[in-house]
């Protein structure tokens, strides 16, 4: 199944500060989910995470899951994770260069106990995985912090250090291209101070 994806592809929120007329602070460019991929996410427009929730609502298993994490940082994809309290599923989602979306992989998990957000800056990796192979090989990791917790940051065994997208309720996901195979995730503090490591 795939769905076209209304006008550009590449509409995304952009928080204009200092916009004003007499304003000297230069506009920040748009980010678009076609440039290439990069270590840092970056805010979509709410018509892109429709398109994308569309695409992954009609393949993943577990529904009716809340959204928790959207990670979109270039590539032409965008990874959605969805959590409960007891359920979680992942879905990577693809557009195609005519403007089709299609997803590219994931997975779920169910626990039969709820699962518990760390304390404090404690980071907890849930799960790992990569899909696809050679050029289109993609990895991803899903993780869950501690209210303390401001960034997290994945080091991979080869060395790519990325940041991983943080939702409202602690959750965290990120993806990149290869199947370089996850190292750590750190937690840092709004301070910059490491809390915690997994791995």
């Amino acid at each position: 199944m795939s769905i076209r994806l209304i006008s550009a592809v590449s509409l995304l929120a952009v928080g204009l500060l200092g916009c004003g007329a007499d304003s000297p602070d230069p506009v920040e460019p748009a980010h678009s989910i076609s440039d290439p991929w990069q270590a840092e996410p970056f805010p979509v427009d709410s018509t892109l995470v429709a398109a994308l929730d569309k695409a992954c609502s009609a393949s993943i298993e577990q529904h009716g899951l809340p959204l928790a994490v959207v990670d979109v940082r270039g590539g032409s994809r965008g990874m959605l994770l969805y959590a409960g309290p007891k359920d979680q599923a992942d879905c990577l989602a693809q557009i195609q260069p005519d403007g089709t979306m299609g997803v590219d992989g994931g997975g779920g998990s169910s626990s039969s106990d709820p699962v518990v957000r760390p304390a404090g800056g404690n980071v907890q990796l849930l799960s790992y995985g990569s899909s696809g192979s050679g050029v289109d090989q993609t990895s991803n990791v899903i993780g869950f912090a501690g209210p303390a917790v401001a960034r997290v940051v994945i080091t991979t065994k080869a060395g790519r250090q990325l940041r991983a997208s943080i939702g409202p309720t602690g959750w965290f996901a990120a993806w990149w291209p290869s199947g370089d195979e996850l190292l750590h995730a750190t937690g840092y503090d709004a301070t910059g101070a490491q809390t915690g490591t997994a791995q």
